[in-house]
Order: C-alpha cells, then sequence, then structure tokens
C-alpha cells in the first residue's frame, strides 16, 4: 500500500509537470511559426487626410468611436499598370470591429465589408478585410470606415498570394484558439460527469466564454447560424461577453488559488457577481451607460487582473500545484491584453502576437488552470487513500485485537484442564489456527527445544511436514541461530523457483533451550512489519500463558500432595470422595482402605522422628506398586493411608488389601545399619448405594479398629452396619 500510494504521488506530480512542459512547448511554436516579425509581409500604405474627415496620425486611420462616427483618409497608390501574370493588388486591413469599412476611387467602390454582419462571400471563418484594387487604381483613393467603437486601422498593400497566405494563417491562429476552448470545455464537462465535482463546471464556462469572446473579438461569431442574432447588439455585445468571460475566468483562479473558503475568495466572489450583473447590464443596452461601456470593461479587467494576481501570488506561497505557471500566465494574458488594447489606439505593430497573443495567453492560463483542478484530484484521492489505509490499518488492528482476545480466552480455559504433557503442544496448535487468518502463509510450524524439559513440534496444515524436512545440521543451526536472535527474521529460500520467502519469528521458551515459529508464503511478497509484529505477539501470548499453566498445575499439584510422602493430602482425599459422591448417573462401585501402621509411635519412639519419616516415604512407595492405574492413594493423617478403588466390588478391594498387607510385610526398611520390618492393618468398605463419603470413611475406619483389636497386621471388611 505504501508503494502504490508513493506511485500515484509521483503520479499526480509529474504528469501536470509533463503537460505543462508541452503546453508551454507548443506555446513557443506557436509564436515561432506564427508570430515571428516579417510574417506579415505587408507595406503600409500612405495615408493623407480628406478634406472633409477627420485628420489621420501616420499609417493609421482612427475611428473615435462616437455615435455614427464616419471617418475617412485618402490612400497614395503609385499609379504602376499590372503587367500579365503579376497577382492582383490588395489592400489588406484587420478584422477591427467597425460597423462599416469599403474603399473609393474614381469610378469605383468596393462592397462594403461589415464586421458585426459579415458577408456570405466571406467565407465561415473570414481573416481580414481584402479589398482588390482594380487594375487601373492609382494615385489616390480613400478609405472610409464608420462604427461605434474606438479604433485605428492600419491599412497594408500587399499581392493576391501573400493575402491569401497571410488570411490562412491568421484563421489557423483563430481555429487553434477555437479548437483548445472546445476541447477543454469537452474536457471538464467529461471530468465534471465522472469525478461528480462541480469546480470543473467552472472550467468548462470559463473555456466556453472564452471561445465566445475570441470568436466576437476575430467576427467569426457572427457568421455562426444561430448566434448571428449577437450581431444586432454590436459593441454591447463584446463588452458584455468580455465582462462575461473575465468574471468566469476570476471565479476558475480563484477555485484554483484558494481552497479554505476563507474571506478572499469570498470577496472575489462578489467581484465576479459584479461583473456578471455589469456584463447583462450593457448587453440589456441601457442608453446612459453606452458612452461609458469601454471604461466599464477596462476597469473590469483591471481589477480583475489585479485580483487574481494577488490570488495566485497567495497560492504560490501556500505551495498549491500549478499556481506559479498560473502566475505567470496570467501576468502574460494582461500584458498582451494591453497590447492588443493599444494596437486600437494605434501603438504597437500589427503582428500576430498584438492580435492573437491575448487569445493564446488565455488558453494557455485555462489549460494550466484546469491541470491545477486534476491535481486536486489527486490531492483528494492521495487524502482519500490516507484516510482509507488508515481506516483499513485500524479494521486490521481490530481484527488483531479481537483474534488476540480470543487466543487469550481459549488459552485460559483450555490449558486449565490438560495434563501437564499436553499443555505446550496444544497451546502452539491454538496459537496457529488463531494466527493465519491474520497472518497469510501458506504453512507455519512451532519448533521447541528443551520447552519444560520436553521437545515439541507442531504444524499447520497439521500432517504437513515439509517445512520441517530437513531440520539438521546447517538449517537447524541457522535456525537454532536466528530464534535466539530475540527479533523475527525473513529471507528467501534458496534454490524454490517459486520463491517462497520464510519468516523466523523467535519462541523464548528459557535459558535451557530455544525455539522459532516458521512461516512460508509462496510468490516473493514478504512479510510486512504489521505481519511479523501480530506473530510475536501470538507467540508471547502463548508462551505467557503456557507458562502460566504448566505454574499452576505444579503449585495444584503441590496443594493437593503431602510433601512427605507424595500422596494425596486429606484434603484432597476428602475432594476426591466429594466429587464421587455429586455424581447423578452412572453411579459406580467404589471401595475404599483405610491403611494404619502397626505400632508406629514405638518406631518414633525408638528411633527418632527421621526414621519415622523414613518409614512413611517407604511404605507409601510399597502401596503404590500393589494399586491399579485408577487407585488413588493419600495420607490421611499420621501413620494413616487411605486407598479409593473406583469400579472394585467388595471381594477385588479384599483381595488388593491383601496384597497390600503383604507387600509392607516383606518390605525391610534399612535405617542406619539397622533392619527395620513393619506391618499395616487394612480396614476394607465397600460403599453402599445413596451412602455419603464420611459414612463410608467411618465403616472403614471401624473396620481398621477391629483389625487391630484382632491382632494387627491383618484385614478386616465392615460389615453395612456396625453394632452399636
Amino acid at each position: 500500500m505504501v508503494r502504490e500510494t508513493e506511485s500515484w504521488q509521483w503520479l499526480a506530480e509529474g504528469v501536470p509537470a509533463l503537460a505543462m512542459a508541452l503546453l508551454l512547448g507548443l506555446f513557443a511554436l506557436v509564436i515561432v511559426l506564427l508570430a515571428r516579425p516579417g510574417d506579415w509581409g505587408t507595406q503600409a500604405v500612405r495615408l493623407m487626410p480628406a478634406s472633409d474627415a477627420r485628420e489621420s496620425t501616420g499609417a493609421t486611420l482612427p475611428v473615435s468611436g462616437r455615435s455614427d462616427a464616419h471617418a475617412v483618409a485618402r490612400l497614395q497608390l503609385e499609379n504602376v499598370p499590372r503587367q500579365p501574370g503579376e497577382p492582383r493588388r490588395m489592400v489588406w486591413l484587420a478584422r477591427e470591429p467597425v460597423a462599416a469599412v469599403w474603399l473609393q476611387g474614381p469610378g469605383w467602390r468596393s462592397p462594403p465589408r461589415r464586421f458585426f454582419a459579415p458577408d456570405a462571400d466571406e467565407g465561415l471563418v473570414p481573416g481580414a478585410y481584402l479589398f482588390p484594387l482594380p487594375d487601373s487604381a492609382g494615385g489616390e483613393i480613400e478609405l472610409h470606415a464608420s462604427g461605434d467603437v474606438a479604433l485605428a486601422l492600419k491599412p497594408h498593400l500587399i499581392g493576391e498570394d501573400d493575402a491569401i497566405r497571410l488570411t490562412q494563417r491568421t484563421v489557423a491562429l483563430s481555429m487553434l484558439v477555437y479548437a483548445g476552448t472546445f476541447s477543454l470545455a469537452l474536457v471538464a464537462v467529461a471530468l465534471s460527469w465522472t469525478v461528480r465535482e462541480r469546480y470543473f463546471l467552472s472550467l468548462a464556462t470559463a473555456a466556453i466564454l472564452s471561445g465566445l469572446v475570441f470568436g466576437a473579438c476575430n467576427g467569426h461569431l457572427y457568421t455562426v447560424p444561430g448566434l448571428r442574432l449577437l450581431g444586432g447588439l454590436g459593441e454591447r455585445g463584446l463588452w458584455g461577453l468580455s465582462l462575461a468571460c473575465t468574471a468566469a475566468v476570476l471565479a476558475l483562479v480563484s477555485q484554483v488559488a484558494d481552497r479554505q473558503r476563507s474571506n478572499q475568495q469570498r470577496l472575489i466572489q462578489g467581484m465576479v457577481l459584479v461583473l456578471a450583473i455589469s456584463a447583462m447590464v450593457l448587453m440589456a443596452g441601457v442608453a446612459q451607460l453606452a458612452p461609458w461601456g469601454p471604461y466599464i470593461v477596462q476597469a473590469g479587467l483591471t481589477l480583475a487582473g489585479a485580483a487574481a494576481l494577488f490570488a495566485l501570488s497567495g497560492a504560490v506561497w501556500q505551495r498549491i500545484p500549478m499556481a506559479l505557471p498560473a502566475l505567470a500566465l496570467s501576468l502574460l494574458t494582461l500584458t498582451a491584453l494591453a497590447a492588443r488594447l493599444m494596437l486600437q489606439e494605434s501603438v504597437g505593430a500589427v503582428v500576430a502576437w498584438t492580435r492573437y497573443g491575448y487569445q493564446l495567453a488565455l488558453l494557455a492560463l485555462l489549460v494550466v488552470l484546469g491541470l491545477g483542478l486534476i491535481a486536486r484530484i489527486g490531492s483528494y484521492r492521495e487524502q482519500r487513500d490516507r484516510e482509507r489505509n488508515a481506516r483499513v490499518a485500524s479494521e486490521r488492528r481490530m481484527q488483531r485485537e479481537a483474534g488476540r482476545t480470543a487466543l487469550t480466552r481459549v488459552l485460559q480455559a483450555r490449558l486449565r484442564e490438560l495434563a501437564p504433557a499436553d499443555v505446550e503442544w496444544t497451546a502452539f496448535r491454538l496459537m496457529l489456527e488463531h494466527l493465519l487468518p491474520h497472518v497469510t502463509a501458506v504453512s507455519a510450524a512451532v519448533i521447541a527445544h528443551g520447552y519444560h524439559g520436553r521437545d515439541v513440534l507442531v504444524t499447520e496444515p497439521i500432517d504437513d511436514r515439509r517445512l520441517v524436512e530437513g531440520l539438521e545440521g546447517t538449517r537447524l543451526l541457522m535456525l537454532k541461530r536466528q530464534s535466539l536472535s530475540g527479533r523475527p527474521l525473513q529471507h528467501a529460500l534458496a534454490g524454490d523457483a517459486r520463491r517462497t520467502i520464510e519468516a523466523v519469528v523467535p519462541v523464548a521458551v528459557g535459558a535451557q533451550g530455544w525455539g522459532a515459529l516458521l512461516l512460508q508464503r509462496v510468490g516473493g511478497a514478504e512479510f510486512d512489519d504489521d505481519e511479523l509484529a501480530t506473530a510475536a505477539e501470538f507467540v508471547r501470548l502463548t508462551v505467557l500463558h503456557a507458562n502460566e499453566a504448566v505454574a499452576t498445575q505444579a503449585l495444584k499439584r503441590t496443594a493437593e500432595l503431602d510433601g512427605l510422602t507424595g500422596t494425596l493430602n486429606r484434603r484432597s482425599i476428602d475432594q476426591w470422595l466429594a466429587r464421587e459422591s455429586g455424581r447423578r448417573h452412572g453411579e459406580r462401585t467404589l471401595s475404599l482402605l483405610f491403611i494404619d501402621i502397626d505400632h508406629f509411635k514405638r518406631i518414633n519412639d525408638l528411633h527418632g522422628h527421621a526414621c519415622g519419616d523414613h518409614c512413611l516415604r517407604t511404605i507409601a512407595a510399597a502401596l503404590r506398586t500393589g494399586l491399579r492405574a485408577q487407585d488413588v492413594l493419600g495420607r490421611y493423617g499420621g501413620e494413616e493411608f487411605i486407598a479409593l478403588l473406583p469400579d472394585c466390588d467388595v471381594a477385588t478391594a479384599r483381595g488388593i488389601a491383601e496384597a497390600l498387607r503383604i507387600s509392607v510385610e516383606d518390605c525391610v526398611v534399612e535405617w542406619q545399619g539397622s533392619r527395620l520390618r513393619l506391618s499395616v492393618s487394612v480396614g476394607v468398605a465397600t460403599r453402599a448405594p445413596g451412602e455419603q463419603p464420611a459414612a463410608l470413611v467411618d465403616r472403614a475406619d471401624r473396620a481398621l479398629y477391629v483389625a487391630k483389636r484382632e491382632g494387627r497386621n491383618r484385614i478386616s471388611v465392615g460389615p453395612a452396619v456396625f453394632p452399636g
């Protein structure tokens, strides 16, 4: 998961950077090929003021922009007849938003060309105003222009072939920006639909309005069926579209530059609203605002540009993706727009950059802002991945904690019921069953040497021995060394074509031995730190509970046994009898032998208590040898023993008692060079139906009294009821 997140982070940072590099390379290529000086290849015509017109300056014809303004200038041409095969001469004018423009000479007049109402013969994408000159044209001709937009016309004399080539280049530039805005809008709509993010609609709106503004400023919008109606608005349509586009671009900049919805964003949203309202008011044709239209547009552009630069500067400081290139392209767009406005005032050269630079720069800015929004998807995805990874990690921790709790519970419940020899094997078996759901492995095994004095081998699957094959020599030494290192290790098994990874987790079995948990995974994927930590924790818990179970059983045995003879003590005998009498179903036959050492007080008096203790141990050993495996022997007090014989009738009990008596009688006790002979008296009682333990012991005790009274070293079987 970490590698996947790192790969996505590299992709999220690398793709926008690569796209930005390609965009800037394409932008530079367009500037070099279509906008280098001299590409226009034209020769300015000297203009002379007409006697009844506003005087022109230099080589431009200014149009005042006042209502019904009409400007006229005389063009001085050389009266040189056109030679056969020579291209026609043409007057070329950049396509500016004039109401009408035409040429007039002695005896001839060109058809007028209109910006807001193009003629059908100009085509769908007219590139300029072209006026072919008659072959006889020479000397002075008049250039007429009228319109409500303040601008300056600069006519150029050019050959027909060059005019066609130049017009094609202007059309190519126009189509480039149209295709770019259309594609960007299409991609933005697709992204909005795909990722369900509304800010891509802002990108689509800005791209669509930019395309409309480009089409309106180039005069191509009014050739499109359905949009020709905008030509009726004249310059008001230009102003309104310009302000609407400015509002959309500013809103998009705010989306990219400010993600926290701060006061700055709310201020920019207010400016966007004002620009949108101003656009609608100008397009509505309020008469009082008509003279102020150009100034309102210029003020809106200035304020929006300043707000965009301020917002993007803050975004650069916050290291928001694509903020720096967006800031640079914003400056470039504002510079190119200023050059375009200055060109209308006849300041600057008429080249592709001054006429179309702002369109190219704005298109590049929109692309960069789009990349910034796309980078936001990467940030959101990275955040989502972090949250998902945290959630998955939390769920895994909860599952492992649940497994840990379940293992603890089952170890506590199961180990206390087991015989001491079964504790270690069962504990590790339970551990593997609870561990493997949390650690993926094809096989697992626990190897322990010298654990509580035993060797343990547990495998999972239980019949799979491949993991522990060849545990001798170098491999055994390596596992022992790894287990004694105290930390989990893993390695790839040599000579395995499937690339099997083996993890070795130490098992702390004590200073006298060593142990290891082996886990194998096929496919080359290593065990991660969480899995190894989980395995180590499960091993620790298992060893802890196994040690506690062994220690508890040892303490229990110590509490149950008589410290001198190693037989059960009186308390354990009473508990055994209580459990036996508590059986409700299938009550079995039970016989009890009450055994007493004859004249034991004399031994203590003559030879000392140490000798008496030695005799007790010797007799206890002799009694155990004469009992069956299921029989129970305990020291009931002093020199008295009780033997419990389950599933034994009175006849069999009498035979066992006789064998015990003979075994003790034949036993010779060596003590400090003396040979002592001992004997025992035995009282036998068989439990009657419903008889309580105390009554059974009492009957056996009375039978023992009878045996002693009759001379000792004999057996007496107690009747059901003794006479009072």
